[in-house]
């Protein structure tokens, strides 16, 4: 008897995105109870700081914004299970950019009105989305409700 056939694992958008949001504004809380000395110290991912691993999650989430706000993409989807398999490619990419945006970012208030602003700019992008509109993500063309997967991963790992 051959294998069954597994079909693809779908999500429900409108719970998607409130998980996002839950996890970011709890990435938020933390931020908010951090000092100069803490946000300066080393985060334990490879030789990022706290504030640039901050700075990391609050990225991942403006990612958003620019996927919706962006051209729709052509070119072949990318499925979300090849997503993970991405993810290596861009990690210097990634490591610049928040380098740079972290630097740009001096203090806790300055960081913490940073993130703020990434919330209510992707909760507004958000409004009314359609799920599968293809949008451009950093790995390639993808839904816009497989993109919303992808940053809840980057945010609770």
């Amino acid at each position: 008897m051959p294998p069954a056939k597994r079909r693809p694992r779908t999500y429900d958008f409108r719970k998607t995105s409130t998980a996002l949001f839950a996890q970011y504004g709890l990435a938020r809380a933390a931020v908010r109870g951090f000092g100069e000395k803490e946000l300066a110290l080393p985060s334990g991912l490879g030789e990022w700081t706290v504030a640039e691993l901050v700075t990391h999650l609050g990225l991942t989430l403006e990612s958003v914004t620019r996927a919706v706000e962006a051209e729709p993409p052509k070119g072949p989807q990318v499925a979300l299970s090849d997503w993970p398999f991405t993810t290596a490619s861009r990690a210097a990419l990634n490591e610049e950019r928040v380098r740079e945006r972290a630097a740009g970012l001096v203090g806790r208030a300055a960081l913490d009105d940073w993130l703020a602003e990434t919330a209510t700019r992707a909760d507004r992008v958000l409004e009314g989305a359609l799920p599968g509109r293809l949008v451009a993500a950093p790995a390639g063309p993808m839904a816009l409700g497989d993109l919303l997967v992808t940053r809840c991963v980057e945010l609770v790992v």
